[in-house]
């Protein structure tokens, strides 16, 4: 943007995620890579859950029961 009293402006402000949660882009690849494994391995020790059952059945005006089943599939 330009400003007569300040010339050329940058409008937008800080970006927090990348200013304070991110290393800098030419360390990124580093600090995350020591941190691949064990975030592997929680994923894999996770549950993977599926819907097998899903219902929906009208009791009233505006009111339903709902029955839902989910299984461990790993």
């Amino acid at each position: 943007m330009n400003r007569p009293q300040l010339g050329a402006i940058e409008v937008g402000g800080c970006n927090y995620v990348h200013t304070w949660s991110n290393p800098p882009k030419d360390k990124f690849i580093d600090e995350v890579t020591e941190h691949a494994d064990l975030a592997i391995f929680r994923a894999m020790c996770s549950p993977r859950s599926e819907i097998k059952l899903a219902e929906a059945l009208k009791v009233g005006e505006g009111l339903y029961g709902i029955r839902c089943g989910t299984f461990d599939v790993g």
